[in-house]
């Protein structure tokens, strides 16, 4: 093979490399955006579901103070607003991430498969609160009759 041949693949190469490795970064940067807010997802789940099961607690052990459930049902309605913000936030990092990487023409599949488990871990979590809610329901119902 001669050398004229050689230097346009050499080109070519060298031209789709540096894309290659920023569809690279752009999928990386989906993944880390995708990681802090699965990881502060779960901590707002877990602050959540602590409230509630204390809620249902006291409703079930001590009826009788009102001000004890009052307060805790004030400390979840905290809680809620304080990861209500940060959730927001990482909401948006996920989402112009996203845009980024699709700027970048990384395949739609990658993406996908890159933001698969935060929807999954937000749907199950939202649905064993959803059952926790339901419970701290019908325990303040209880104490009303």
């Amino acid at each position: 093979m001669k050398l004229r041949h050689l230097v346009p693949l050499a080109a070519a190469v060298f031209a789709i490399a540096p894309v290659a490795a920023f569809a690279t970064d752009g999928l990386g940067a989906v993944q880390a955006a995708v990681a802090k807010a699965q990881s502060d997802y779960t901590a707002a789940y877990k602050s959540a579901e602590a409230d509630m099961n204390k809620v249902i607690t006291d409703a079930q052990v001590s009826p009788a103070v009102k001000a004890t459930i009052k307060g805790d049902l004030q400390q979840l309605k905290s809680d809620r607003q304080a990861s209500r913000s940060v959730l927001q936030a990482d909401r948006a990092a996920v989402k112009s991430a996203v845009q980024a990487a699709r700027d970048a023409k990384v395949p739609k599949a990658d993406i996908q498969a890159a933001v698969k488990p935060l929807r999954d871990q937000m749907k199950s979590q939202r649905d064993e609160l959803k059952g926790l809610r339901e419970k701290m329901r019908a325990a303040l119902q209880a104490l009303r009759k």
